[in-house]
């Protein structure tokens, strides 16, 4: 475990510095954790299902074109 600081100006951040930190790139950290979750298959997927009111438990199924499908869950 690191020690205290025995001087309380050790734990202040000097904010006067003119150095620019380097911005952290949202984009390409989300965009590569995604393809991470894609390539070991933890990524869901939802399709895309319209349940039909009158015509239970049919439904339509839009993933890769019409299908006609069951849906017996809520």
């Amino acid at each position: 475990m690191k020690a205290a600081n025995t001087k309380p100006e050790d734990d202040v951040m000097d904010l006067t510095s003119t150095e620019k930190a380097e911005e952290f790139q949202y984009e390409d950290f989300f965009r590569e954790q995604i393809d991470k979750k894609k390539r070991d298959h933890s990524y869901r997927v939802f399709k895309k299902v319209n349940r039909l009111a009158g015509n239970f438990p049919c439904a339509k199924e839009y993933t890769h074109g019409d299908k006609d499908i069951i849906v017996w869950c809520s």
